[in-house]
């Protein structure tokens, strides 16, 4: 559903339909206005895809609301498909994969190609097993901010010593240079 403007004060809802069906070539021909979802990548420009798609700059800015000329800030855009207009539509190569990965996980390119080749660049799985991942990352920074170890019992561990940088640079510092900061043992936190 997307809000269609009808005058210059009023508006109304309208469904929006996405493309049926595509041929072997990845086009479809719509009998109906429809949208598509098209994920932005870093070479693409708002005039670039409007040529692609064949519509406006208007109609995209409009559907997707924002202005000016700029897509970059974008993760997706919605781009409307007229009538009768026969499209290719956007191919998950690996750079598109990469691109919606990043967009679901904040990860660097790096990252993200990591976990897609990891996984047969099937973009699901590797998802899932980086929200696995995280989900670990995550329990392990509490662990050792609690002072807990990893351990099945979920105890205290005595062995651990917590590590404290102490000023070298004279009280009244916070922190200093790592070049400066010499480790000093502490207690456990009781």
């Amino acid at each position: 559903m997307i809000w269609v403007r009808c005058g210059e004060r009023s508006w109304e809802l309208h469904n929006v339909q996405t493309p049926k069906s595509l041929n072997q070539d990845g086009e479809t021909s719509s009998s109906e206005d429809c949208v598509i979802e098209h994920t932005v990548l870093s070479t693409d420009t708002l005039r670039g895809l409007c040529l692609h798609y064949r519509t406006s700059p208007t109609e995209v800015r409009r559907m997707n609301l924002f202005s000016g000329g700029s897509i970059q800030f974008k993760k997706t855009l919605l781009i409307p498909i007229n009538k009768g207009s026969s499209v290719t539509m956007q191919v998950d190569s690996k750079d598109v994969l990469v691109q919606k990965f990043k967009n679901q996980t904040g990860e660097s390119t790096m990252e993200s190609r990591f976990y897609l080749e990891e996984n047969d660049w099937n973009l699901e799985r590797a998802t899932e097993n980086w929200l696995k991942d995280d989900s670990w990352e995550k329990s392990q920074y509490l662990n050792s901010l609690s002072g807990r170890s990893s351990s099945s019992d979920g105890g205290v561990n005595p062995q651990k010593k917590r590590i404290m940088f102490a000023n070298t640079m004279g009280e009244g510092r916070d922190t200093a240079p790592a070049a400066v900061r010499t480790p000093v043992e502490v207690a456990p936190a009781s």
